[in-house]
């Protein structure tokens, strides 16, 4: 079983939460005790350990010792020295990974130890805890909502309370700047958006002129046919006219040869 969002950013492996994050995990996924690392036992570091480096007889005890440690109240001191042996063990062992699960019972521990209650808090908030800026940069450029309160404290206000200066003005200073961008692109948007009306605006406006000129150009059309079936006509009836202008004029000089041949013969 894998580190949770929580566990990668507290712990700052940010190969690991990049690659939570990127499984479309929401970086503002609130912890619940049924995903906490400590609710899964010992078990799941000691196979981790098994599985990855074989050290066994190494990891067994450490994996006991943040258990003990987080149920038996120890002072934050020995809380301190516990975690730093069990993460130099576990990193000479081999097993950075496992190291970071360490760190993450360390943090039941000490949390348990100064009454914090993580129960709500987001990945940003457990990065708070142990100052990893990384893990937090990288969780607000995919998103986190710095404002989410958790027990009516975000996760700025618990770096405040723990002192953590560096990781505050760098968090603070990539929100500054994510919120500039976000403005930058919502004004590039809106101009963008607004283009498009006037462009959409235009375009019906042309569609118009060309379906009133289409229609002007039909009706021109049908004149212009009407005009050549008359012309046709007129051009028929005029032929018909030099037909019969050309039968009366025979007749008349038939009528006026007949007349003609009638006073000679008289």
């Amino acid at each position: 079983m894998g580190m949770t969002i929580h566990e990668a950013a507290y712990a700052n492996k940010t190969d690991v939460l990049e690659q939570i994050l990127n499984g479309n995990i929401s970086p503002n996924l609130a912890y619940t005790e049924v995903s906490s690392m400590f609710a899964r036992g010992s078990a799941n570091l000691f196979w981790r350990a098994k599985k990855t480096m074989g050290f066994v007889a190494v990891m067994a005890p450490v994996a006991q010792l943040g258990l003990a440690l987080y149920t038996g109240g120890a002072s934050v001191f020995t809380l301190a020295v516990a975690s730093h042996i069990a993460k130099n063990l576990a990193i000479r062992g081999g097993s950075k990974l496992a190291a970071g699960y360490v760190s993450y019972y360390g943090l039941n521990a000490w949390t348990a130890k100064n009454g914090y209650n993580k129960e709500g808090w987001t990945p940003l908030h457990f990065a708070a805890v142990s100052g990893a800026t990384c893990a937090a940069l990288m969780l607000i450029d995919h998103g986190a909502n710095p404002d989410i309160t958790a027990q009516g404290k975000t996760f700025i206000n618990i770096a405040k309370e723990l002192g953590h200066d560096d990781f505050i003005g760098s968090c603070e200073a990539k929100i500054r700047s994510n919120i500039a961008r976000r403005q930058e692109y919502n004004v590039a948007q809106q101009a963008r958006n607004a283009a498009l009306e006037q462009l959409l605006a235009v375009t019906m406006e042309r569609d118009e002129v060309l379906r009133q000129r289409n229609l002007q150009q039909e009706q021109v059309n049908r004149l212009t046919q009407r005009v050549g079936e008359l012309e046709i006509e007129v051009n028929r009836l005029n032929n018909g006219l030099i037909i019969r202008n050309e039968v009366l004029s025979q007749a008349l000089n038939d009528e006026i040869a007949a007349t003609t041949i009638g006073n000679h013969s008289a």
